[in-house]
């Protein structure tokens, strides 16, 4: 897309003289309720390229993988979550988003698409313990860059974010499953260390592929986490991180 295309579609789109304006939109082989006013949600509004790459690889292992559960570690508004129930293959999906501003546009994106029995959505963060916890609620143009206090990025603003608190739990108090195949995408901004740690029971008694956003900063330990318990890492696309004991 050249940037006089990319111009036009903005001036197309956008609402002008509103901050928030959701409608509803075929993207994706779905209908989505999207917001031009947020960062992801524009980017599908005008067609312009967002993790093309990922979704690929994502369907392609769906369709030909043989995973019978889908877990979505901070879901945002589905994308995910939607693409999985749409390929049809995977039995069980389970998503995961704290933000209540995803979650209840999450939930609309579920009633729109009629996968109201396929996907199960939880309004609580992942994590190694259960609780609250301090979660910085992002103020800007980007709900996907909220994120909990305690293990936020270095590069957190404080007057970006709004400070709220968030339900959080581990995985394996509240899941138990064996000998499964299993896909994970997970992207906590900065959480994933804790997150991983609260499912290593799901990690060690499956057969699972993961797909991590990891930011350069802690993917030495979070691949150091991950060989402990024996999955290597075998792709990267950006600062998404694919694992794998199969």
């Amino acid at each position: 897309m050249t940037k006089l295309e990319k111009k036009i579609r903005k001036i197309i789109y956008r609402n002008y003289g509103r901050r928030s304006c959701l409608k509803i939109y075929k993207r994706l082989g779905l209908r989505l309720l999207l917001n031009y006013a947020n960062y992801i949600d524009r980017r599908l509004i005008i067609k312009e390229p967002y993790e093309e790459e990922q979704f690929a690889f994502f369907t392609g292992a769906l369709r030909e993988g043989g995973f019978d559960l889908f877990i979505d570690v901070g879901a945002n508004i589905g994308l995910y979550s939607l693409l999985a129930a749409r390929t049809d293959k995977v039995a069980e999906i389970l998503a995961f988003e704290p933000d209540r501003r995803n979650n209840y546009q999450f939930r609309t994106n579920i009633l729109l698409n009629n996968f109201v029995d396929r996907i199960k959505v939880y309004d609580a963060g992942l994590s190694n313990a259960t609780g609250g916890v301090e979660f910085l609620q992002q103020q800007g143009s980007s709900t996907g860059k909220s994120r909990i206090g305690k293990t936020a990025p270095a590069t957190t603003k404080g007057k970006d974010y709004r400070k709220t608190t968030i339900g959080i739990m581990r995985f394996d108090e509240n899941f138990h499953y064996a000998d499964r195949k299993i896909f994970i995408k997970m992207d906590v901004e900065g959480h994933e260390l804790q997150a991983l740690q609260g499912m290593t029971g799901l990690l060690t008694d499956n057969g699972c592929v993961l797909q991590v956003e990891v930011f350069a900063e802690n993917l030495a330990t979070i691949e150091e986490f991950m060989a402990g318990l024996g999955y290597t890492k075998f792709q990267e696309m950006g600062d998404d991180r694919f694992f794998e004991k199969l």
